[in-house]
């Protein structure tokens, strides 16, 4: 998938998740750690692909930080939301659960180029820049 449609696909995400998270129930609001959970770290597999020039501490920084605004902002609200210690613990660890696996799949993609190049008696590419 191209960087042109990661960026769309990936504002979109991030809204949705910021709707459902800061709107009361009877809005379509969500609360639960499982949903919490399952954005942050889709968020945290997605946000490097969307933009690869961020190093992937920075990512993870931002997404905890995304997890704490969003925990404060359900905090100062008057809109029968709660704001949760451990859902911003849950929103770290899923994050962070994101980010590796998103580096574990860059590492996979870069082994298979790697082999494909030795398969086909071409020079090896360069290895990707560690972030």
């Amino acid at each position: 998938m191209s960087t042109n449609l990661i960026i769309p696909a990936w504002s979109t995400a991030v809204l949705a998740m910021l709707y459902f998270a800061l709107a009361p129930a009877e809005a379509g609001g969500i609360g639960g750690a499982e949903y919490h959970g399952v954005a942050f770290m889709l968020l945290g597999l997605f946000t490097p692909a969307a933009w690869p020039r961020l190093q992937l501490v920075t990512v993870w920084m931002g997404l905890l930080a995304l997890a704490g605004i969003i925990e404060i902002a359900q905090f100062l609200m008057l809109a029968r939301r709660v704001a949760s210690a451990e859902d911003w613990f849950l929103g770290a660890a899923a994050a962070t659960i994101g980010v590796i696996c998103y580096r574990i799949w860059i590492w996979l993609y870069a082994r298979v180029q790697r082999e494909r190049c030795e398969a086909a008696e071409e020079p090896t590419p360069p290895p990707p820049a560690p972030r």
